[in-house]
């Protein structure tokens, strides 16, 4: 390049560097910033749904709503002595018993998937969602069984200011036994559940829910058809009793959720007597366990039932369908939880039960525990030695190859 040629160079490589320095300060156009995300909505309660969480929240010792229906009641020594005891034993119960649950749910359950078509069964129940929920929470759906009837919700117009006292009384009575011994007291229930303190199991069971923070979304009492659909319990329609009354709903659903956005979930609650005729009694019970999928089980000081004679069809529909078995001792019993179906945990320390349940004892689940790699400390006391003798579990986990078979169709709600 001659010396002529220079300036011109210098003016094209001065505009070229001008234009490139434009377009880096100005950039490629941004894209338009994507709209935000629509917060999903609070789902509005119906005036029902209002209703029983202002019943729940109340007998549970909680404060109510401003201008709820138990505003006036809340002021009263009796319900305030109430609520200051049960905060009390709440506070106890979240420390020797829900916090270990929380860690042991997140080290030894969490991990477990929630495939489509699991859920929880829980026979033998009574109303205990503080356990089942503690060490399975965030499930869809929740069975649970027990002698007692499913009972009614009493609506807020039902309490009168002169009774709070004994209905104080009565639901410290109703929940006393599963805060203390960590269940609920066949005996004490069938006393107290059955028009004494309340007329069934639904009463305790939202008192339960509404203290653990859940808000009850809907409440629906139905019976089962022969082929296992949930149906709506219509007194019109219902067969009647020996005394030529309506019989009583089979069982109920109590819809709820955790927090003002939280999912749905589900517990059905049948009052029932499972026994050796399991597959037909009651009716359609079986095969609508079957049509929810395969169970995550929890069985706990159960008396033992599953010992008995008889109770094959039950222990062996439980045993082919579960992904998982978490038990104590009164559980399925241990010699059915062995590889190569299955792999066990064990946790705590196993005891002889107790003198009512001398013939359960099992040797072979004594060898197991004296073997300190299949062994881990619990953390809580449960069962029916709560508090007197040591205290164990069983966990069981299907082994992958040896898969559980595939879940009917769901039958149609009606």
């Amino acid at each position: 390049m001659n010396s002529a040629s220079r300036p011109l160079a210098t003016t094209a490589t001065l505009a070229l560097s001008s234009a490139l320095l434009l377009v880096s300060a100005c950039g490629p156009t941004a894209p338009p910033p994507a709209p935000a995300a629509a917060k999903p909505a609070e789902r509005p309660l119906t005036p029902a749904a209002i209703a029983a969480n202002d019943t729940a929240r109340f007998s549970a010792g909680l404060k109510g709503r401003p201008g709820g229906p138990f505003e006036a009641f809340e002021k009263t020594p009796a319900w305030q002595d109430y609520a200051k005891g049960f905060e009390e034993t709440w506070g106890q119960f979240e420390k020797t018993q829900a916090e270990p649950m929380r860690a042991f749910e997140q080290k030894e359950l969490a991990s477990s998937s929630q495939p489509k078509g699991s859920f929880v069964f829980y026979p033998f129940s009574g109303p205990d969602v503080l356990y089942m929920m503690g060490f399975f929470p965030g499930r869809s759906i929740y069975v649970m069984v027990g002698l007692e009837p499913a009972g009614t919700l009493p609506t807020p117009g039902s309490f009168v200011a002169s009774k709070i006292a004994s209905e104080v009384e009565g639901w410290t009575k109703s929940v006393r036994s599963v805060f203390k011994r960590s269940f609920f007291v066949t005996s004490e229930m069938d006393a107290q559940f059955r028009g004494r303190l309340a007329d069934g199991s639904l009463e305790p069971l939202c008192l339960l829910l509404a203290r653990s923070g859940y808000t009850i979304e809907g409440i629906r009492h139905g019976n089962l058809t022969e082929e296992g659909a949930f149906t709506d319990y219509n007194v019109g329609t219902a067969s009647l009793n020996a005394k030529g009354k309506p019989k009583k709903p089979l069982g109920v659903e109590v819809t709820f959720r955790r927090g003002p956005l939280g999912d749905p979930q589900k517990i059905y609650y049948f009052s029932a007597k499972l026994g050796s005729d399991f597959k037909t009694n009651p009716p359609g019970f079986s095969r609508f366990l079957l049509s929810l999928g395969n169970p995550d089980t929890l069985i706990k000081s159960a008396q033992f039932i599953m010992h008995w004679p008889g109770m094959g069809d039950m222990r062996n529909q439980i045993l082919e369908t579960s992904r998982l078995i978490l038990e104590d001792d009164t559980g399925i019993p241990f010699k059915y939880l062995q590889p190569p179906t299955w792999e066990y945990k064990l946790y705590g320390e196993y005891s002889a039960p107790d003198k009512p349940f001398k013939t359960w004892y099992q040797k072979n689940l004594v060898k197991a525990f004296e073997d300190p790699t299949k062994v881990t400390p619990l953390g809580l006391q449960l069962g029916y030695g709560a508090g007197r003798r040591p205290s164990s579990l069983i966990l069981a986990r299907r082994v992958a190859t040896a898969a559980a078979p595939a879940p009917v169709q769901t039958p149609p709600q009606r």
